[in-house]
């Protein structure tokens, strides 16, 4: 009876692993679904960036916080064009994600921003993020890290 017990709590233990932490460009716990998660890589290694999608398959939920050890500090923030021309950037306390709906974090729009970073942000490799939600709880992810001034998930087939 033990055996089967801990047999249980071993593969319930293993999904739950599983499900909240991967690299994949998809990455589904409880309601929430996270695609294409993406990082730039930082040109003066003060700062960086992380997007990705985040659809919400249930009830509404929030985006809280975001956490990684990349950097002294972690936060959401909104890029926009002021009227003047401006790009501005401002803090987000949360981020809510509507029942049935998606929110994209990109270039120009919603981001997680990694200030004070403990170390280089370098093309080819990856960032481990922990969000945070109020509903869905801890989503543990990484990021694979895009070359500087990208502006999207994926190969870049430009040339220079």
């Amino acid at each position: 009876m033990k055996n089967k017990i801990l047999g249980a709590i071993v593969a319930l233990f293993s999904v739950f692993a599983i499900s909240t932490f991967a690299s994949a460009d998809e990455i589904k716990h409880g309601d929430i679904m996270i695609k294409d998660p993406w990082a730039r890589a930082a040109a003066n290694q003060k700062v960086g960036a992380g997007f990705l999608k985040m659809h919400n398959m249930g009830e509404a939920d929030v985006l809280l916080a975001a956490k990684s050890d990349i950097a002294k500090k972690v936060e959401i923030h909104e890029s926009s064009m002021s009227a003047e021309g401006i790009m501005r950037m401002v803090r987000q306390d949360n981020l809510p994600i509507p029942a049935g709906g998606m929110v994209e974090l990109k270039p120009g729009s919603f981001h997680i921003m990694f200030m004070k970073l403990n170390e280089k942000m370098t093309e080819g490799e990856k960032v481990t993020v922990e969000l945070i939600f109020e509903k869905a709880g801890p989503i543990t992810l990484e990021l694979p890290i895009h070359k500087a001034g990208a502006m999207k998930h994926g190969h870049d087939h430009s040339h220079n």
